[in-house]
């Protein structure tokens, strides 16, 4: 970061006013299971880095802007050794932020172009000024005894056996643990875990007259901890298998014209699908070509900020910061 902020420069260019790296490191394993037997069974470790380099200054930069080569408009990012090699690792960082510094250099040119050209743009600042937090936890250490887990996810995939009405069927677990460190020009930096955990069973079955259904559960965790125990698991799938056994007896349902009452998951998806999509990114992005707007869609609710947005008998609250509901992770 110090050589970057002192050193990078081309010719009489704008030098970078502000930078930002961050960097992962994640090992990722996946197990799958079919009517009990091992089908999958991986761990890949990876490495990546991303880099931000802005030029101009926070009023007015490089971001928000998509130019014609709309292509090019996505984050820099590239591998990492796997290995603690310094010269390996210096090169990447180093090239990655060439990269990134000569593509913000050309977007910067192009911006200001294009805000010559256009009369009544809203202008707001491309940077906060705000004081960069920083902040480091505890890194992820928690083993994952894989050779454990094969043997519980084949036993829960052996419980399809008993449903004879069950064609097809997988349960799958995916265990991705990373680590991650972040560090800015402006004083910002955090080192933080970050452990993605998915259980997913599944399987499809055929009606007699022929109808095929297929159904998935998918239960996400925060920590391999936070898995259920197995007899727990077991009776989970157990009924999953059973409702799918009981679809293939379902009688055809007459056409149907009326109210319909949204219960469980289905009303939380259904209100989250109709409220709005990208509540939290609002601000929209100058556009060099305007039929990019679906690409590059502003915030749905970016126009109604002080207004109602929904009926007055409804509440909706964003919390990130509970870890457990009712009891659940």
């Amino acid at each position: 970061m110090a050589r970057t902020m002192a050193r990078l420069r081309m010719g009489d260019l704008e030098k970078p006013y502000f930078v930002s790296y961050t960097a992962r490191e994640t090992r990722r394993t996946t197990l799958r299971c079919d009517f009990g037997g091992l089908v999958v069974s991986e761990e890949n470790p990876d490495r990546g880095l991303k880099a931000e380099v802005r030029v101009g200054d926070a009023s007015f930069d490089n971001t928000h802007y998509v130019g014609a080569d709309s292509w090019r408009y996505r984050p820099f990012v590239g591998d990492l050794p796997l290995e603690d090699d310094y010269d390996a690792l210096r090169a990447s960082l180093w090239s990655l932020t060439d990269e990134a510094y000569k593509a913000s250099l050309k977007r910067l040119s192009q911006k200001r172009a294009y805000k010559n050209t256009k009369a009544a743009l809203e202008e707001l600042p491309d940077l906060s000024t705000d004081t960069a937090p920083r902040t480091f936890l505890p890194l992820a250490a928690e083993p994952f005894d894989r050779k454990a887990w094969e043997g519980r996810v084949c036993e829960l995939s052996r419980v399809f056996r008993n449903f004879p009405a069950v064609q097809q069927s997988w349960v799958y677990l995916d265990v991705s643990v990373e680590n991650r460190w972040f560090v800015d020009s402006q004083g910002g930096a955090y080192a933080r875990p970050a452990e993605d955990i998915e259980l997913q069973f599944g399987g499809s079955a055929q009606a007699a007259d022929g109808m095929e259904t297929q159904q998935t559960r998918r239960q996400l965790f925060r920590s391999v901890s936070q898995l259920p125990p197995l007899p727990k698991l077991t009776q989970e799938v157990e009924a999953f298998a059973a409702e799918l056994t009981g679809w293939t007896k379902a009688p055809v349902q007459a056409e149907y014209v009326g109210p319909v009452l949204f219960e469980g998951e289905g009303a939380a998806e259904f209100f989250n699908q109709l409220l709005a999509h990208n509540v939290s990114n609002p601000r929209s992005l100058w556009l060099e070509n305007e039929s990019e707007k679906k690409r590059f869609p502003a915030g749905a609710l970016a126009g109604r900020i002080g207004l109602r947005v929904g009926p007055s008998f409804l509440d909706a609250t964003d919390d990130p910061t509970p870890d457990q509901e009712d009891g659940t992770p």
